[in-house]
């Protein structure tokens, strides 16, 4: 599907500022919300629509952006709810909160209460409190986060009371759809066009911590024989300090078809690994050429002398 790339050069950002105070603006509807710096922060670089480039040492040299259509954007969704609007507030200084009440999953399987994170340089949806909205969110939970992280795509919400009222990018759902007329549809027809589309999407899965190789074999999109090559960062995941991001040569895909000789970004826990380490690991991919180890140590790092091992059990599970 066809889409349109802004591309943001020379952004001086870096990874590390997750924890300092830049900003204090959300949207409109954060007025009489109170500032909630309280808890710790996680890991929420899960923004769909913002691809983030950085250099050995983290800083940020250009940010893309990329503007879904309607259809894309369903295309995304590993979860798609009707809930109720609660409220929003900040979080951890870069972060905006959104409150809902989940009142049914259309796609997935969210619990009753969920917060949809937004980061402050991009903003998010212009929402009224205690309404009903229908949204495709993209949910991340692995082993770098402490809670269940939902995000917008494309800030595209459905309100449910006046489908004509619907945004994307907080402008007429209308302009983003390539096949669908929002300003004459009602509520049915829309939920019934969106469960088509979401119709063969995966949904998301509730964290494992401590699954069965069998599981992590099979679940794993690569497993890799790789080098460490050198340490890039040790600040994106907040919540670990001991975790960091590295640099692998690829030595062999066991599964998957990620060349040898390429270079991949994989986030590792500090203490499991050392710069010239060779190691097969399982991993998922996480936005895109940076891949995260699927399970930590647990299960999901081998040896490489268990080669044979890690090839029958891929055979058996994979």
């Amino acid at each position: 599907m066809k889409k349109l790339f802004l591309i943001i050069l020379c952004c001086i950002l870096t990874i590390s500022m997750l924890g300092c105070n830049t900003s204090n603006n959300t949207s409109s509807t954060d007025s009489g919300e109170s500032q909630d710096s309280s808890t710790s922060s996680e890991d929420l670089s899960t923004q769909n629509d913002l691809n983030i480039s950085t250099d050995k040492n983290g800083n940020t040299i250009a940010s893309e952006m990329i503007y879904y259509t309607f259809e894309d954007a369903c295309a995304e969704a590993t979860d798609v709810v009707v809930a109720t609007f609660n409220g929003t507030g900040h979080y951890n200084y870069n972060y905006s909160r959104y409150s809902f009440t989940v009142k049914e999953n259309i796609l997935g399987s969210a619990p009753e209460n969920i917060n949809v994170y937004v980061w402050l340089e991009t903003g998010g949806p212009s929402l009224e409190r205690g309404k009903d909205y229908l949204i495709p969110l993209y949910h991340s939970a692995n082993i770098y986060n402490k809670v269940e992280v939902y995000s917008f795509i494309g800030d595209t919400v459905i309100d449910v009371s006046d489908v004509s009222a619907s945004t994307m990018y907080d402008q007429p759902i209308s302009l983003r759809s390539e096949s669908f007329d929002f300003s004459k549809a009602d509520y049915a027809a829309t939920l019934s066009y969106i469960k088509n589309l979401v119709k063969n999407n995966v949904p998301s899965r509730q964290f494992d911590p401590s699954p069965s190789v069998s599981t992590v074999i099979s679940t794993a999109e690569e497993i890799l024989s790789v080098r460490i090559d050198e340490c890039t960062s040790t600040t994106i995941f907040k919540d670990f300090a001991d975790t960091g991001m590295y640099n692998c040569t690829v030595t062999e895909a066991l599964k998957g078809s990620i060349p040898k000789g390429t270079t991949v970004t994989i986030g590792f826990h500090n203490k499991d690994v050392a710069i010239g380490d060779e190691v097969i690991v399982a991993l998922s991919d996480y936005h895109k050429a940076t891949y995260y180890c699927l399970t930590g140590k647990t299960n999901s790092m081998f040896p490489v002398t268990d080669r044979e091992s890690v090839i029958t059990l891929i055979e058996k599970y994979g």
